[in-house]
């Protein structure tokens, strides 16, 4: 349950980097965007383990300058990928 939350935690905060001047974003699910987020987890498949149970938590969770409305966490041929939607706060 610890890794989890961690994991939630260590998701956030990169989003919240990225995202910050985007409303939508994607990105190949890899051991390199694992190492980026923080994760350090060594196989391909509990790495989209880890961010699809952290992506659940996340929706609906506040980030820098939005709310983030949606995760999708898709398999395209060979390659996993993260694709992110943030609704835009209202000034």
């Amino acid at each position: 349950m610890e890794e989890q939350k961690t994991a939630v935690e260590l998701l956030r905060h990169w989003l919240n980097a990225v995202m910050s001047d985007k409303v939508i974003f994607a990105a190949i699910i890899d051991k390199k965007l694992a190492e980026n987020i923080g994760l350090k987890e060594n196989t391909l498949e509990n790495i989209v383990s880890i961010i699809r149970d952290a992506a659940k938590e996340l929706t609906g969770k506040k980030i820098s300058a939005g709310l983030i409305s949606n995760i999708l966490i898709e398999k395209k041929g060979g390659l996993w990928k993260i694709i992110v939607f943030k609704e835009k706060e209202l000034v």
